[in-house]
């Protein structure tokens, strides 16, 4: 345990902001975002891939002059995009109530590329695993550094591959550290809902590591998952589109995910968006899908898993 830790990379901040008040922290989203399209751009124009570890890492702090309730960590940049609306959504929810602080931790590396490698591995754990394991400790331990408030901090690790690895995470932070798992919170809600089976919307690697199913299973709840050809469409629409902010792309793959597992499931109850760039897809196609995809898409509930992560530390504040 002591040489791995040793082996665990340091972060480097390319970007600080701090704010004591959340409307300044929520305007400073907007032109956080701009950035991050304007990269993406300049490397389409470029011929270059674009995806999370080409963003920058950055450290985005609100902190308030009087806080009531324990300090929230994000930690994002998987992708960046859903981080920083998540930073926003956990700012406009708690005002100045608690000092939250999201790391863009954007160069770990890709959480699906080793769940495969791992399946691929003799051993069952690659070295792409270990890495992940390594970056999302460093990752951890560089946005806890940045807390001010003495007292148990609330984490919510943003992407939800992530959770495949966030076990072997925890068991090496500290007794003060409250990890929430999407994972629990999904089960939790699906739980006290009736109706048909959820669709699960994810990655591959979420998908194959069984972050949202073996919870399911295990609790006997009903889901449904695409088939492997709109998996792969799902896939395209996720790091082609959203991550690379190219709502072209996302658009026009989001609409063949959707109008293709809709009409595979008409019985289904609910979507859970298993990867923080499903809701973009989602409100992307409320705007800009056909008729017939829109009126469908207003008829069915989207289960947020960091919304509910969200909701969850709200109650926890109160009961503080």
């Amino acid at each position: 345990m002591e040489a791995a830790r040793a082996l665990t990379p340091s972060f480097v901040i390319d970007e600080f902001s701090e704010f004591t008040e959340n409307r300044a922290a929520i305007a400073s989203i907007g032109s956080y975002v701009r950035r991050l399209a304007a990269i993406a751009a300049e490397s389409r124009l470029r011929g270059e891939e674009v995806c999370d570890q080409h963003m920058p890492v950055s450290l985005f702090a609100l902190r308030p002059p009087r806080s009531a309730v324990p300090p929230l960590v994000l930690l994002g940049g998987m992708g960046p995009l859903a981080g920083a609306n998540s930073f926003a959504r956990a700012c406009e929810m708690f005002g100045e109530s608690r000092e939250i602080v999201l790391l863009q931790a954007c160069s770990i590396p890709d959480r699906t590329r080793a769940v495969l490698a791992d399946a691929c591995s003799p051993t069952g754990t690659s070295s792409e695993h270990a890495a992940v394991v390594l970056a999302l400790e460093a990752g951890l331990r560089e946005a806890l550094r940045h807390v001010t408030s003495a007292r148990t901090i609330d984490v919510i690790t943003l992407c939800n591959a992530a959770h495949a690895f966030l076990p072997e995470v925890s068991a090496r932070m500290p007794g003060d550290v409250r990890m929430l798992s999407l994972a629990d919170c999904v089960v939790d809600a699906l739980a006290q809902r009736g109706g048909g089976p959820a669709l699960i919307l994810s990655t591959v690697g979420t998908r194959v590591s069984r972050v949202f199913t073996r919870p399911l299973d295990t609790s006997r709840i009903r889901y449904v998952e695409p088939s492997a050809r709109v998996q792969d469409e799902l896939m395209r629409a996720i790091y082609e589109g959203v991550k690379a902010l190219d709502w072209d792309i996302a658009a026009a793959a989001g609409a063949n995910v959707l109008e293709n597992v809709l009409a595979a499931n008409p019985g289904i109850g609910c979507i859970v968006a298993g990867c923080t760039e499903v809701p973009e897809i989602i409100d992307l196609l409320k705007q800009r899908g056909s008729s017939a995809l829109r009126k469908r898409l207003a008829k069915i509930e989207v289960i947020d898993p960091v919304e509910l992560a969200l909701n969850a530390i709200a109650c926890n504040g109160r009961a503080a």
